[in-house]
């Protein structure tokens, strides 16, 4: 299974501005107004869950599970070409049968 890392280095290279990821169909990114998919198989909703928990603490999959969605950032150092930190944004929501994500860059980074 594609890793988070791999689709975030991914999101970087296509210059996307988010990456929609959901059960059922291959992670998308969007590349100045138009969505393309990545080359992955489809997702399933294990694979979808094990995705959006990757870069979450224990509290926040709490957080999570209670209220069904989350909006956070956090920081992946080294993940550009430079030893920097990368920010990126996350809305997760939660449906009857599966989670799903949004991962978008912050505006700020370093």
């Amino acid at each position: 299974m594609i890793t988070l890392p791999q689709l975030l280095k991914a999101m970087l290279e296509h210059r996307a501005s988010d990456m929609h990821i959901t059960s059922g169909c291959p992670p998308v990114f969007r590349v100045h107004g138009q969505i393309l998919k990545a080359k992955s198989n489809s997702l399933t909703p294990a694979d979808t869950k094990e995705l959006c928990y990757s870069v979450l603490t224990d509290y926040q999959k709490a957080q999570f599970e209670e209220a069904k969605q989350l909006d956070f950032s956090f920081g992946i150092r080294d993940l550009a070409r430079f030893p920097t930190w990368s920010r990126c944004r996350r809305f997760s929501t939660y449906s009857v049968r599966h989670s799903s994500a949004l991962f978008a860059w912050s505006s700020s980074r370093g």
